[in-house]
């Protein structure tokens, strides 16, 4: 197996893997900004669109924000461009007088389903990797989000 660099050390392994975890990720954000840059649209776009079609009846713009893990004010921003083009309405929240929920349109629907198929075509930028690869990727990517939420929440 090919590898870039040799893990060693614990502090040297932990930096090393921070570093690749963020370079795979902006090598996975540029591949699939080129596919849906086609379709009129960003990743962080995308990720948007993903989470508030899954919730037909809309999410509050702060609960959007965490789950795409985003600060609120890039969430803003974001939605801004989305309401601007047709993909997404904001609505009152009746349930939290301050909150504003973020509602897909039928136009942002119709795009996330394109730009859905048209990324599992493409296998999300990792056709090229081996499927047992990818198995133990998702483990150990499983595990280390695990730890870092456990961390996360005794935190807070």
């Amino acid at each position: 197996m090919n590898k870039l660099y040799d893990l060693d050390s614990a502090a040297t392994d932990r930096v090393l893997v921070a570093g690749l975890l963020l370079r795979v990720r902006e090598m996975l954000i540029r591949d699939l900004d080129s596919v849906l840059s086609d379709l009129g649209t960003t990743h962080a776009q995308y990720q948007v669109l993903s989470i508030v079609c899954q919730e037909p009846g809309g999410l509050q713009l702060k609960e959007i924000a965490a789950r795409a893990s985003v600060h609120p004010t890039t969430m803003t921003s974001t939605i801004d461009r989305l309401v601007r083009d047709g993909l997404i309405q904001r609505y009152p929240d009746p349930k939290d007088r301050r909150g504003t929920l973020a509602v897909a349109t039928r136009k942002g629907q119709k795009l996330y389903t394109r730009a859905h198929a048209e990324l599992a075509a493409t296998e999300y930028g990792l056709a090229d990797v081996d499927s047992e690869a990818i198995k133990s990727l998702a483990d150990n990517l499983d595990q280390l989000a695990f730890a870092l939420e456990r961390r996360s929440a005794t935190n807070e």
